[in-house]
């Protein structure tokens, strides 16, 4: 063994170093014997070699790995896998250990109160009516009131209004509340609107027309508290809702009759300036009296027609009583025309007068006739407008004092006796499971990317 350590020695100081180690130029064959060759030294003396090597101008770690490439290989593969599962340690592992940690042993128990309601309406009539009183009325307008109530549940006006009967910041602050799950103090509004609706739950079943309402708390008795506001409020909201709709119904047939009234005012008032124009109470009443005076004498101017026919028969043409006779024919005459004329049926006269001239017609009977008509039609019509404003206006008092919107609380809040929250087990396994899939997708990616490159 000395022997052959000597020759090494020797071949190195007097040859080039890499000739010594026959590296020139490798082959297959080469390699392997300087493999062999390398491990026997090693097992002979390895610090002897290596400084000797050092001592040549050489890299031992450097001839190593051009005589087995595989080592260095396999140094990087066990620093990549090191790396990973540091990374699952640090990543996965740690943080799942401390949020099952504070779940088991920080987190502070929660309560809940669960209340259900709905929004029933009845209408009062006659007795056939009463299945009212069950069954639900007006569903449409309890619809409407429910997706309303539960929109407001979830609204930052609800904690303004609840904030009226409860303290919500020392409900949610109380000292046995732990860090993570209380509110703290000093935040603003929409971080409370969140936090209330993390805490509380509102669901609405169209089906049912329920609205169930669940609140948590870290003491039983604060979320029944929780609970009681609600429904106090939600009832509050419910009475304004149909009181509004009461008044508004009503207002709308107080307008009607106002509406109405002034109408039926302005005709009354054009009818009796009218009356006081024609100084005639009705036109038409003047008419009637006017054509019985013509009938009259018409008859008489008939009687006196014939009279004279018969006179002239036995006497003189110039006779005072046949002269007599024919003047009161034509003053029978004029007369007729001139209650015709004042009627409006124009001129009737045996000579054939034009009638009444289109500007003096609305001077006549016949024009006020119809323009008196006119108003009393308008008249009437207001009248029985007027009418049915005021049996509206009563219809929607008496429907307003009849009709009754009302919450129906078929679950009244409860109280709990044992913690439902936070659901520790689930939480824990969650966040393991969500770190998990991030570690994964991270490795996964890393393997991609470097296959890639």
């Amino acid at each position: 063994m000395k022997r052959q350590e000597r020759d090494i020695a020797t071949a190195s100081s007097n040859a080039d170093p890499v000739d010594a180690l026959n590296v020139d130029a490798p082959d297959s064959l080469s390699v392997r014997k300087a493999s062999t060759r390398g491990r026997r030294l090693a097992v002979i003396s390895g610090t002897a070699i290596s400084t000797r090597l050092k001592d040549a101008g050489l890299d031992p770690v450097h001839l190593i790995r051009q005589i087995d490439p595989t080592t260095h290989g396999r140094g990087k593969l066990r620093l990549r896998h090191r790396f990973i599962v540091l990374g699952f340690l640090l990543g996965v592992v740690l943080p799942s250990l401390a949020v099952s940690t504070y779940m088991a042993f920080i987190a502070a128990d929660q309560y809940h109160s669960k209340a259900a309601f709905a929004v029933r309406s009845v209408d009062g009539g006659s007795p056939a009516d009463l299945l009212g009183l069950i069954a639900p009325s007006g569903r449409s307008d309890n619809v409407s009131n429910s997706y309303i109530i539960s929109d407001y549940l979830q609204n930052q006006v609800v904690i303004e209004d609840v904030s009226k009967s409860i303290d919500i910041d020392q409900i949610f602050n109380r000292s046995s509340a732990d860090w993570f799950f209380k509110l703290g103090t000093g935040r603003p509004i929409e971080d409370k609107l969140e936090y209330w609706n993390n805490m509380v739950s509102v669901n609405y079943d169209p089906s049912s027309g329920l609205i169930f309402v669940e609140a948590r708390a870290f003491s039983p008795e604060d979320a029944q508290a929780i609970t009681n506001a609600i429904l106090e409020r939600s009832e509050f909201l419910v009475n304004n809702l149909s009181d509004s709709a009461q008044r508004e119904s009503v207002r709308f047939a107080k307008e009607e009759v106002a509406h109405a009234e002034a109408r039926l005012k302005v005709f009354r008032k054009q009818l009796l300036n009218f009356r006081q124009t024609t100084q005639e109470i009705s036109p038409t009443e003047n008419a009637r009296i006017t054509l019985e005076l013509i009938g009259t004498l018409e008859q008489q101017l008939t009687k006196n027609e014939a009279e004279l026919k018969t006179l002239n028969q036995y006497l003189d043409p110039e006779s005072p009583q046949i002269r007599i006779l024919k003047r009161q024919i034509q003053s029978l005459r004029e007369q007729i025309s001139a209650e015709r004329a004042r009627l409006g049926y124009g001129s009737s006269t045996s000579n054939g007068d034009a009638a009444l001239s289109e500007d003096k017609r609305g001077d006549t009977i016949s024009g006020r006739i119809a323009s008196y008509e006119e108003l009393e039609l308008e008249r009437e019509f207001a009248e029985r407008l007027y009418t049915a404003a005021l049996s509206g206006l009563e219809k929607a008092r008496a429907d307003a004092d009849a009709k009754q919107t009302y919450l129906a609380v078929f679950l009244r809040p409860t109280l709990s006796e044992d913690a439902q929250y936070p659901h520790r087990l689930l939480i824990s396994l969650a966040t393991f499971l969500a770190l998990f899939g991030v570690w994964l997708a991270s490795v996964l990616i890393y393997y991609n990317m470097r296959d890639r490159s």
